[in-house]
C-alpha cells in the first residue's frame, strides 16, 4: 500500500493509461478509491479500464457503484445514465432494468425499452426511404419526450435536423448529444458524431472532420469545441 495521496495516484493512473499500462493504472485508482471510496469519478474510470480489458463484469460492477452513490445523493439523472451504458454492456441484467424504470418513474420520464428502439428504427427506415424527413423528425421528436437525454435517438434527430436545413434545432440537438458523451466518457461515440453532423452539413465552414482526431479523450477540447462553433447556445 503506497502512502501517496490522492491527488498523486490520480495523476500516476493518468500517465499510465496514456502509456497503455492499464494494469497499472486500475492499481492506482484502486488505491485511490480506498482512500474515497464515495468518489464516483474513480469508480467510472476503473470501470472504463476493465471494460478496455474486455473485463465486462468488473467493468459494471464500477459502473453499478457509481450509479449506487449517485442514487444514494439524488443525483437520479446521472445515476440513470450509468445503468444504461451497464443495459447497453449486459442486456440480459433484468435488475438493472427494474432499478431504471423506478427512477424514470421518480423523474416522471418513460424508459424506452429496446422495442420501443426497433419499432422506431423501422419507422424511420421507411419514412426516409420515402423521403418523408418531417414525418421522420416528429416520430423522433415524440419517442425523446420520453427520454429527453437518449443518446441514439438525440444522434439521429440532429441529423435529421441537419438533412432538412434547420440548422438551429441541429445545432442545439447537436450539443445535448455531445454533453451526454461528455458525461459518458464515450469518445468513439463523439467522434461518429461529428462525422454524421460533417455529413449531414456538407456546407459546414468548419473543418469538423479535421478535428475529430484533436478531441481525443479531454472534456475541455469537447467544450472548446462547441463553445467555438455554437458559441451562446446553451444544451
Amino acid at each position: 500500500m503506497t502512502n501517496l495521496p490522492k491527488d498523486e495516484l490520480i495523476s500516476r493512473a493518468q500517465s499510465n493509461v496514456k502509456s497503455g499500462r492499464l494494469d497499472e493504472a486500475i492499481a492506482d485508482y484502486r488505491v485511490a478509491l480506498a482512500l474515497d471510496p464515495l468518489d464516483t469519478w474513480l469508480h467510472m474510470q476503473l470501470g472504463h479500464l476493465y471494460y478496455r480489458k474486455a473485463d465486462l463484469d468488473s467493468a459494471i460492477n464500477c459502473y453499478l457503484s457509481a450509479a449506487q452513490i449517485h442514487t444514494q445523493d439524488g443525483f437520479y439523472s446521472r445515476a440513470a445514465a450509468i445503468y444504461k451504458v451497464i443495459v447497453e454492456i449486459d442486456d440480459s441484467r433484468a435488475d438493472i432494468k427494474d432499478t431504471l424504470h423506478g427512477i424514470y418513474e421518480r423523474l416522471g420520464l418513460d424508459y424506452i425499452s429496446n422495442q420501443d428502439m426497433i419499432n422506431w428504427q423501422a419507422i424511420i427506415r421507411q419514412l426516409e426511404s420515402e423521403d418523408k424527413l418531417i414525418e421522420a423528425i416528429q416520430e423522433t421528436e415524440t419517442l425523446l419526450k420520453q427520454d429527453p437525454d437518449h443518446l441514439e435517438v438525440l444522434i439521429k434527430l440532429t441529423g435529421l435536423y441537419f438533412q432538412v436545413g434547420d440548422r438551429e434545432r441541429g445545432a442545439t440537438c447537436f450539443r445535448r448529444a455531445v454533453y451526454q458523451m461528455m458525461k459518458r466518457w464515450r469518445n468513439a461515440k463523439t467522434n461518429e458524431l461529428l462525422v454524421k453532423l460533417d455529413e449531414a452539413n456538407p456546407d459546414n465552414h468548419v473543418p469538423l472532420v479535421e478535428l475529430i482526431g484533436k478531441l481525443g479523450v479531454r472534456l475541455k477540447s469537447i467544450k472548446r469545441f462547441i463553445n467555438d462553433y455554437f458559441p451562446n447556445r446553451d444544451p
